[in-house]
């Protein structure tokens, strides 16, 4: 799945720089994510935790895209 994901992704690296926020409590599941991500040329790269405010959070970094964990109370704000 996350092969498919970053495949579908390449066409944007090449119009801009991308910024990814990863929203998820699992460091052993968003650190691989954020290692793949980077390493498919992904500039810029947040990780937060799903307790914090994501609206603040988005406003204040204006993420493009945004990773969220499926089972976060946070899932709904956006």
């Amino acid at each position: 799945m996350l092969k498919k994901l970053i495949l579908l992704a390449q066409p944007l690296l090449m119009v801009t720089h991308v910024e990814v926020l990863i929203v998820n409590n699992d460091l052993s599941r968003s650190k691989p994510l954020k290692q793949s991500l980077i390493e498919n040329g992904f500039d810029a790269i947040a990780h937060v935790e799903d307790d914090v405010n994501l609206h603040d959070v988005c406003c204040g970094i204006s993420p493009d895209i945004v990773i969220i964990d499926t089972e976060s109370p946070n899932r709904d704000t956006l």
